[in-house]
């Protein structure tokens, strides 16, 4: 009889130790799955803000390719047409 109660309070401290374990483990667990959600989070910001970025950066191309054009087509600023010299009608005689 002896040996049994031994026995089961050493299979009860062997589950303690498991279940302590057990919880160790769950708490290092979640803290890890806080950390992915952390990190997912903050992988999808970086994203999103690289493609505000992005589409940013087309758009100012875009508008500045317009203008452009449209300098080019008024001939205004750097764009103006040049005028022609004009020619002497009258040659120099030697």
């Amino acid at each position: 009889m002896k040996r049994r109660t031994e026995r089961i309070s050493q299979l009860q401290k062997k589950a303690r130790k498991q279940q302590f374990k057990l919880q160790e483990l769950k708490s290092l667990f979640n803290d890890r799955q806080k950390e992915m959600e952390d990190y997912l989070k903050f992988k999808e910001e970086r994203r999103a803000e690289e493609e505000r970025e992005r589409f940013i950066n087309e758009c100012a191309t875009k508008i500045q390719a317009w203008w452009r054009g449209t300098m080019v087509r008024k001939g205004l600023g750097p764009y103006k047409r040049r005028k022609k010299a004009p020619k002497d009608k009258k040659k120099k005689v030697k």
